[in-house]
């Protein structure tokens, strides 16, 4: 599981358990790809140096430097996580792309590739995470470029849309007590500072 505690990922709001990716590789998918793609609860993929005759493989998105790759279970259980020996330290490749000599093809078809794009996560495409920030683009592009119709990849236009923002529970109690305690309260002392000022004059 891909831990992440970059200062990235907390501006955004996101938890240690939800990389922030802002590292993506050359490739059609990425083209003019500039926003943040949030893959929560992650594991690692993996390219080898050496794909099988006939493949060509290449990372796709990575995590930050401040990223690694807990495997150690009862950490992730109690919530009390860190890096130890022997566990892989970010960059960490959390999306990858091959494609496949296709063989026993028609005529019109020679030289087709088969291709597969590989990601370490489901959940940044479901109802919950796809409209936070390039979530909804990173996973449109990679249907697009599947199904070879690369005219399709873009960076579409934002909707006006809410989004869910994610919150400690001490910043939830901040944002609760700042509002209805803290300020009403203070306005009713200064106003009852000022109405005992006017009184002792």
């Amino acid at each position: 599981m891909i831990i992440d505690i970059s200062p990235t990922g907390r501006r955004a709001g996101a938890g240690p358990e939800i990389p922030v990716v802002t590292d993506y590789l050359a490739h059609p998918i990425t083209r003019d790809f500039r926003f943040a793609t949030f893959f929560p609860v992650a594991r690692t993929v993996s390219v080898k140096e050496k794909p099988p005759e006939g493949v060509s493989a290449q990372q796709l998105a990575r995590t930050s430097s401040e990223s690694w790759a807990e495997t150690n279970q009862d950490q992730i259980r109690t919530g009390q996580v860190k890096p130890d020996p022997g566990e892989q330290r970010g960059p960490l490749t959390i999306a990858a792309v091959a494609t496949v000599d296709a063989k026993d093809l028609p005529a019109d078809r020679k030289g087709a590739k088969a291709r597969i794009v590989l990601v370490g996560d489901s959940d940044f495409a479901a109802n919950e995470f796809v409209n936070l920030s390039g979530n909804r683009d990173f996973f449109l592009n990679t249907l697009s470029w599947l199904a070879e119709e690369e005219n399709l990849i873009a960076v579409r236009p934002k909707e006006s849309r809410s989004a869910p923002v994610f919150l400690t529970a001490a910043q939830g109690q901040v944002a609760f007590l700042v509002p209805v305690v803290l300020i009403p309260l203070s306005m009713m002392i200064a106003g009852v500072v000022a109405v005992a000022r006017r009184r002792g004059r």
